[in-house]
């Protein structure tokens, strides 16, 4: 949920949560069906019912009201909705992840933009004896 909401919506959020029900932002619902589109999901993540309420909530609607419009309880929509952001989360993590180099990589990148060789970035070996 955005910080930038207008006032009414946020105070509107809090007493859906507080009674609880649960809240999604028209533009949380859009985020997610435009970056569907962009960026498909494995097959299955987005169905017919979840699309359908995302679409409902990007019109701003409530949350009583979208599930009453498709026929199930708001737990149950509920329940969709939280299984969809899981997937949502599960696949922004799997691409970071994909495009995230691993940390020998990043230390190669480092070396080769920084002009160095290994031997160079390493930590001088201790000399014997004490310092006086």
């Amino acid at each position: 949920m955005s910080k930038a909401l207008p006032p009414a919506v946020l105070v509107r959020a809090v007493r859906d949560v507080a009674g609880g029900s649960f809240f999604m932002s028209a533009e949380l619902a859009g985020f997610i069906l435009t970056d569907a589109e962009r960026r498909p999901l494995p097959s299955g993540d987005i169905g017919t019912l979840e699309r359908t309420a995302l679409n409902r909530f990007e019109q701003g609607d409530l949350a009583d009201e979208v599930a009453a419009y498709l026929g199930i309880t708001p737990e149950l929509l509920g329940g969709l909705l939280g299984g969809l952001l899981a997937s949502v989360r599960d696949a922004a993590a799997r691409r970071r992840r994909k495009l995230m180099p691993s940390p020998r990589e990043r230390q190669l990148f480092f070396l080769r933009t920084s002009g160095g060789s290994p031997a160079r970035h390493r930590s001088p070996a201790p000399r014997g004896g004490r310092p006086r």
